[in-house]
């Protein structure tokens, strides 16, 4: 976001961006939509760019407000970007690489300077580090944004508690805006903010500063000063939406125990977009990435440590490498030209209802659009197969259960199982390929046969029919797991089955007879009813039986993947007693099959 002050000032504010592919340095301006902020491109009438490069090495990475008030570009100038998966021996991009000897412009880089022909641009020096730290003080109110922020940054550092009066005086009264907020989170990093700054801050006649106020009250109130929370809840019906957005927001920061009453009121009397989406978040918040699931009644989701640790992985991955495209809500990364820059993930039938092997293919050996008949800006899904099979499985498993997505787990052994699978490719698939090679869901209809060793009722008034695990109802022993137990399915013809997946219910441990009792009000403790040891086997005719998986699950949510194999008949069966009293119960239970062809 240009800050300077030696460009001219229709630039201020705006947020410039390079797109290195592209060779183009854009210029947006934000648009205030109902109190949602999006950005423009403000020559997209004539599809125009701020700075668009015929010269094929500019690769603009990085952009910043200047010490002498213009702006810095940072250039990579290189030949190449993408080597790893894109420019292959034998590919189109490798035969022009070659051509315009691409691969030998390395090891350059450039910084451009914007300047402005009617504008002198600012030669003074910084001594900062030798300045004393009143002089700082001074630079606070500096135009140029560099300044104001590099001498809060020394004031900060140096500690020196001998400014605060004079901090004080400019972030109450001062009559530079931008001057009384530096000071103000100046005195924050000194450890010296108060709650009657932040009331100068919160009573102004300028919105920007009441918003300001609204989020240093935060630190003063975590800090033990409460009574700043009638002035969090009075700014919710702020005129400006910007500040009643910020007391909202500020509210559920802080925890007060009235947030999601005045979120409630807040959304019933206002209409803006901005108010009506955080509103509803803060009064129905997205299911966090650890408790995901159907998230309440008695089968609350339960994650083990190793898969916490996996998810979040995962979502840091998902921030540093895909965020830009798919966008970080995974609603999808506008392209500044009312479209997106690749496929929403949130919610996604094509991830949460699909084998594990769909994202695995996709994220190993890329995809290109049109997906599903639509076209991205991005125009592919890069390769990932330079990554290790555990950072693929964090990734894909955050996918598949993040951003309001709810299915199985990834593991690094499914990574290498599928990694083998696509040895040989090459090229990104497109959607009518990966469709062809894709393990299908199979639909569950009257046909099926299904049956099991025991028929317990998981809901009162249930059947307890096995068929049940198929569904939301779930089925279960109804005792203590131990070896011997079935639950098998019939399929009205032979497929080519190549995965199952299914949730594992959760419950409380079952008390063996003739054990002692509770103490009063103690309950068994809850966990997993997954099978601590187990044997998948298949059939063609029922009688001749095949292992083609035997192990043990801890997880809720589990998925097997193996090589496509004939079945008829499909039937789990444990090999192990649970030790901690656990029942074998599962529900939304999915078989896929390979197509043959």
């Amino acid at each position: 976001i240009y800050r300077g002050d030696r460009l001219p000032a229709e630039l201020k504010g705006d947020y410039f961006y390079g797109e290195v592919v592209a060779r183009v340095f854009r210029r947006t301006k934000a648009v205030d939509d109902g109190g949602l902020t999006r950005v423009a491109n403000p020559y997209q009438a004539q599809k125009g760019e701020f700075i668009r490069s015929m010269d094929p090495l500019f690769r603009p990475v990085d952009t910043k407000t200047a010490p002498d008030g213009t702006m810095y570009i940072v250039d990579m100038y290189h030949g190449i970007i993408q080597e790893a998966q894109w420019t292959q021996p034998g590919s189109y991009l490798r035969a022009k690489i070659e051509q315009y000897k691409m691969d030998t412009a390395i090891g350059m880089g450039r910084i451009w300077r914007l300047t402005y022909n009617g504008m002198e641009r600012d030669k003074t020096k910084p001594t900062m580090f030798q300045d004393s730290s009143a002089k700082l003080v001074g630079f606070l109110g500096h135009p140029n944004g560099w300044w104001r922020d590099t001498a809060q940054q020394q004031l900060v550092l140096r500690q020196d508690k001998s400014v605060v009066p004079s901090l004080k005086t400019m972030a109450t009264s001062n009559s530079n805006p931008l001057a009384r907020i530096h000071a103000a989170w100046t005195l924050e990093g000194l450890g010296a903010l108060d709650a009657a700054t932040v009331r100068s801050f919160i009573s102004n006649t300028d919105p920007k500063l009441r918003a300001q106020g609204l989020r240093l009250g935060e630190i003063v109130y975590k800090g033990g000063d409460q009574t700043l929370g009638d002035d969090f809840k009075r700014l919710a019906n702020d005129p400006s939406n910007d500040v009643a957005i910020q007391a909202l927001l500020t509210l559920q920061y802080v925890k007060h125990p009235d947030a999601v009453a005045v979120a409630k009121a807040t959304m019933a009397a206002r209409q803006t977009k901005g108010v009506q989406l955080i509103a509803n978040r803060i009064i129905s918040p997205p299911v966090s990435v650890v408790g995901l699931g159907d998230g309440g009644g008695d089968n609350p989701p339960i994650r083990t440590a190793a898969e916490v640790a996996t998810l979040e992985k995962g979502a840091q991955i998902f921030a540093d490498s895909c965020g830009e495209c798919h966008g970080h809500d995974g609603q999808g990364g506008p392209d500044g030209a009312g479209g997106l820059m690749a496929p929403a993930l949130a919610g996604s039938a094509r991830i949460a209802q699909s084998s594990p092997e769909h994202v695995l293919r996709v994220l190993l050996s890329g995809l290109t659009d049109p997906i599903d008949g639509r076209t991205y800006a991005a125009g592919a899904m890069v390769p990932q197969k330079a990554e290790s099979d555990e950072w693929i499985a964090a990734v894909a498993s955050y996918l598949r259960n993040g951003m309001a997505n709810n299915a199985t787990m990834v593991t690094p052994e499914m990574v290498a199982q599928i990694r083998a699978q696509e040895a040989s490719r090459t090229q990104p698939y497109t959607d009518a390929q990966l469709k062809a090679v894709q393990a299908r869901l199979l639909p569950v209809d009257k046909s099926w046969k299904v049956t099991a060793s025991h028929n317990k009722p998981v809901v009162i008034g249930s059947t307890g029919h096995p068929e049940a695990a198929l569904t939301l109802e779930g089925w279960t022993t109804g005792e203590v797991q131990k070896p011997g137990m079935w639950f098998q399915i019939e399929l009205p013809k032979t497929v080519n089955l190549t995965g199952i997946d299914y949730q594992a219910l959760v419950g409380s441990g079952i008390r063996s007879v003739g054990a002692p009792p509770l103490p009063a009000g103690q309950r068994p403790p809850r966990g997993v009813f997954a099978p601590r040891g187990y044997k998948l086997e298949v059939s063609t005719d029922g009688t001749t039986w095949k292992t083609i998986k035997e192990g043990q699950a801890t997880s809720m949510y589990n998925s097997l993947i193996f090589a496509p194999t004939p079945a008829k008949f499909v039937k789990i069966t444990t090999t192990a007693e649970a030790s901690d009293g656990m029942a074998w119960g599962m529900r939304y239970l999915k078989l896929f099959d390979k197509p043959t062809a």
